[in-house]
């Protein structure tokens, strides 16, 4: 089990390694042990702002409190149109299966989807 202390924790499941991060977050290989067989999979970690750099760029560029909060909405209404498409693509060869998303608690940014 890796131990790295801001690799995300998803009940029933072991974090291996960060395989990649991009604009939303990062993606994670997970893996769990059911009788006797390794299951692998991945989780997306979706955060948004990625960091309170993010913030501070967009008031530098004119943004206010309630631009900003419009803002990442559209982003987060992109993000649940994509899991719905998703949803309803399901068992097709060529499409991603997301499994569950979690959201997170009210009032913070981040949501976890394991896909």
């Amino acid at each position: 089990m890796n131990t790295e202390s801001n690799f995300p924790v998803y009940p029933g499941w072991e974090t291996v390694r960060l395989i990649g991060h991009g604009s939303f977050g990062a993606v994670y290989e997970i893996q769990r042990t059911l009788f006797g067989k390794v299951e692998k999979a991945a989780l997306k970690q979706i955060s948004i702002p990625q960091d309170q750099g993010d913030v501070e760029e967009l008031y530098s560029t004119g943004y206010d409190d309630a631009s900003i909060t419009a803002h990442y909405e559209s982003y987060l209404a992109d993000i649940v149109r994509e899991y719905q498409l998703m949803a309803e693509m399901k068992g097709h060869t060529n499409v991603v299966n997301c499994a569950r998303r979690t959201p997170a608690s009210a009032g913070t940014s981040t949501s976890r989807w394991s896909c």
